[in-house]
């Protein structure tokens, strides 16, 4: 079980690496492991369901069903799903956070740190092997910037925000030393 929440772990910190490409920048991998990780707590019942969650997982619903017939732009599930989507990631991180691992944070950080200095020192083994795992990178470094492993530069500085944040709630959990935070 502690490799399987592991492996979403690791999903949640790379959204945009996926094995199979699909026509959005979010790959369906962490979606996948995340409502195996629901069902595993459900059969274990370990879902308890907040007034915050309940209201989450209504507009989720919503969000599948509703229809604006004032526009012309026909029904797409795929950019429907998206808050449901959300939704079960969500619930999977509120059970399954507290057996998140530093080492697979690490791993990860360091996955992200030697694709970005592949991709300045040799932008075409970069975008050969990389590409194979990230869904359209913009890899015109003159005008765009480092994309590491995400689609485009920009995502590339959220991830960072994202990751001092992780970084900070191990360092509370574990009480890292100076070097390592």
């Amino acid at each position: 079980m502690l490799i399987l929440v592991n492996i979403f772990f690791a999903l949640i910190l790379m959204p945009y690496v996926s094995p199979i490409q699909l026509g959005s920048d979010i790959q369906p991998l962490v979606g996948i492991f995340g409502f195996l990780l629901l069902l595993i707590a459900l059969i274990e019942k370990k879902i308890f369901l907040s007034k915050f969650d309940l209201y989450f997982f209504f507009i989720a619903i919503i969000s599948l069903i509703y229809i604006n017939f004032n526009l012309p732009v026909e029904y797409e599930f795929r950019k429907r799903i998206g808050l449901l989507f959300a939704f079960i990631v969500y619930m999977a991180i509120k059970i399954y956070y507290k057996q998140f691992s530093y080492k697979v944070f690490k791993i990860v950080i360091w996955m992200y740190f030697i694709s970005a200095i592949l991709q300045i020192l040799s932008p075409t083994i970069f975008e050969h092997t990389i590409g194979l795992v990230v869904r359209d990178i913009k890899t015109d470094m003159s005008v765009r910037g480092v994309t590491s492993l995400c689609t485009e530069p920009s995502y590339l500085s959220f991830m960072g925000i994202f990751f001092i944040f992780v970084l900070n709630y191990f360092n509370n959990k574990i009480n890292l030393d100076l070097k390592e935070y």
